[in-house]
């Protein structure tokens, strides 16, 4: 099965994660101490939604506007048809 993602929804997610990338590499601590370097994942992940809830507030993705329509359906009368059929 294949799932269909618009072009809008894929290009929010990518800026939220380059966001969320961004926000982590600065909450690094400075290079010259001694202790590993680890960033907030907290804060990344944080930045990175709000980004994305924001943009997709702004952008109007998911919204009932992106619904389909279903189109109308032919009216039939069955009266019509019945009566077609009965006098073959």
């Amino acid at each position: 099965m294949n799932l269909h993602i618009e072009p809008a929804v894929g290009m929010i997610f990518a800026i939220g994660c380059l966001v969320g990338y961004a926000v982590y590499r600065q909450s690094l601590p400075p290079a010259h101490t001694s202790q590993p370097a680890a960033g907030n994942l907290a804060e990344a992940i944080g930045a990175a939604l709000a980004v994305m809830l924001i943009l997709s507030l702004l952008f109007g993705v998911g919204g009932e506007a992106e619904q389909k329509e279903e189109p109308p359906r032919a009216l039939v009368s069955h009266a019509s048809t019945e009566a077609s059929t009965a006098s073959l």
